[in-house]
């Protein structure tokens, strides 16, 4: 019986270590996603698992001495200022996503002598979301991470530190959150274009796909391609149909670089314009831009027939725009 038993012992013992060995290995995986953030359970990993994006009202974004702040007014936000801007939309709705997907899976450093280098303090930028006077979500973005496209995340009142695949630096407090779109619509849901331009005027029509001059035009460029007997069709070639398509493109999409919303019509030079466009889409809608006066940076304001802003264009894009027919003739 003595015999057997020592030798049974090295492998009692044996067995015993790799049961050791297990619970160690066990533990450590415990621990790293204690740490990291368990996978399971859908808010267990959130940063703010009780956000609701369609609650918050208020947004405070602040960096330093610099801070932006947007309100919700009758569904739409605005910029918290005397002129109360309309806030864009888009940007706005990426904020509240991006908050409310926000994740504690990769956790990068618990000790706050590091916030700083990570730029998760006062240094980096705050964000405050509320719904009336309740705070729902108050984190820091610090700055890039060494992936692409990652950010340093901090949540107010923890110390740790949580690394996001999230590009976040356009959240920024000097970055533009005002809606600068002066116009917006498909380029190719235009069926005619209407210039006028210091007492000149001619109009564009697509028929059939292709861009026809229409109207009693008095175009020199045009007046001897004009097809014989025809007063509304210039000849095949006459027309440079990917500059008018470049022009209609530039126009769907016209973005500003400033904005007055409550601005001098007469001083803007834009209750009686000379320049004028005017731009029929096929369901019927239509969009006027009103060309007015330079500013003393040699911009130009400008209006649309879709609100009373005020917007102020560069003059390289203003200047590139069609004044003339001759503007859009092929040099071919």
């Amino acid at each position: 019986m003595v015999l057997i038993l020592r030798f049974a012992s090295p492998i009692v013992l044996k067995n015993k270590n790799i049961l050791l060995l297990f619970i160690l290995v066990f533990l450590i995986g415990i621990g790293y996603l204690l740490t990291r953030g368990l996978p399971w359970g859908r808010g267990e990993t959130k940063l703010f698992p009780h956000f609701n994006k369609e609650e918050v009202n208020r947004i405070e974004v602040k960096k330093g001495d610099d801070e932006i702040k947007l309100i919700k007014e009758n569904s739409r936000w605005v910029v918290e200022t005397k002129e109360k801007a309309l806030a864009d939309e888009q940007k706005v709705a990426n904020l509240l996503e991006t908050t409310g997907g926000l994740s504690r899976s990769e956790l990068i450093s618990t000790n706050p002598e590091k916030q700083k280098d990570m730029q998760v303090d006062e240094s980096g930028i705050r964000i405050r979301l509320f719904r009336d006077d309740s705070l729902t979500a108050d984190y820091y973005l610090g700055k890039s991470g060494p992936g692409y496209g990652t950010t340093y995340i901090r949540k107010e009142g923890e110390d740790r530190v949580y690394l996001v695949s999230e590009w976040l630096s356009g959240f920024s407090p000097t970055a533009e959150w005002r809606n600068l779109v002066v116009l917006k619509f498909v380029a190719d849901d235009v069926s005619s274009v209407a210039v006028w331009h210091q007492g000149n005027s001619f109009t564009l029509e697509k028929k059939d796909g292709e861009w026809k001059l229409t109207g009693e035009e008095k175009s020199q460029a045009l007046e001897n391609s004009l097809e014989p007997g025809s007063k509304e069709s210039p000849a095949k070639g006459s027309l440079d149909s990917k500059k008018i398509q470049t022009f209609i493109t530039t126009l769907s999409s016209l973005r500003a670089n400033d904005l007055q919303m409550k601005g001098n019509l007469e001083l803007a030079g834009l209750n009686n314009p000379q320049w004028k466009y005017v731009i029929n889409l096929k369901d019927g809608s239509l969009y006027e831009l009103a060309i007015g006066n330079q500013d003393e940076n040699e911009d130009y304001f400008v209006k649309t027939n879709q609100s009373e802003i005020i917007y102020i264009l560069p003059s390289y894009t203003v200047e590139d725009f069609p004044q003339k027919i001759e503007d859009l003739v092929s040099s071919d």
